[in-house]
């Protein structure tokens, strides 16, 4: 971040290389091993969250359920902007997947998470590219 006189300019993005940002967003997925059960999601809540901590600008940009009469997953989508220390402007690509582990007639009453982290060019993002032009990533 540039600082002016006592003042942080915050519009700025963070600089990681791509394998620190990887790093630190698959550390948060490791801490949710299990299956879990509660009618407010609170554990993809909690990995926002603490993706939030590490990149500011993450934000969930898409939700879906799956399109079968009961759905068994639900799937969160988020993006963020960092520049590489060469100054190169990437986008942060993540992926929160509940899987239904609940019964046949409630599928998504108990659930298991899984998190995929992407590092991509902001041109290859296709979910989330207005946002990434909002936090100045193009």
């Amino acid at each position: 971040m540039q600082k002016v006189a006592k003042f942080i300019i915050a519009n700025e993005l963070p600089v990681f290389t791509d394998a620190i940002i990887k790093s630190k967003m698959s550390s948060i997925g490791k801490k949710f091993n299990s299956v879990y059960s509660d009618q407010y999601w609170k554990v993809p809540t909690t990995i926002i969250k603490d993706a939030q901590q590490i990149l500011s600008n993450v934000n969930v940009v898409h939700t879906e359920y799956d399109r079968h009469q009961l759905p068994t997953y639900k799937r969160w989508f988020l993006v963020g902007g960092y520049l590489t220390p060469n100054h190169i402007k990437k986008a942060l690509w993540i992926m929160l997947t509940a899987s239904g582990a609940g019964s046949v007639d409630d599928p998504l009453d108990k659930y298991d998470i899984t998190m995929t982290v992407e590092t991509l060019s902001p041109k290859n993002v296709h979910i989330g590219h207005d946002y990434l032009k909002e936090i100045g990533v193009f």
